[in-house]
């Protein structure tokens, strides 16, 4: 969601599940189901290979590296 750039509030809605359900998903102690996993996961790639002409690409590489 980070290099989404999506809140979890706003990842939430989007994904039409309650917050607490996706906390359990992003806490490991639940998951999602197999098509929305799928979904955030081409959406983190697209926004990864098409990043924003303002943010340069190394840049938006060393934030998704930072936040594993």
């Amino acid at each position: 969601m980070v290099v989404i750039g999506w809140s979890e509030r706003l990842a939430a809605e989007r994904l039409g599940l309650h917050r607490t359900a996706l906390r359990r998903a992003i806490a490991g102690t639940s998951s999602l189901a197999p098509d929305l996993s799928g979904w955030l996961l081409d959406l983190e790639a697209a926004h990864l290979a098409h990043p924003s002409p303002h943010i340069h690409k190394s840049t938006a590489g060393l934030r998704l590296a930072e936040q594993t």
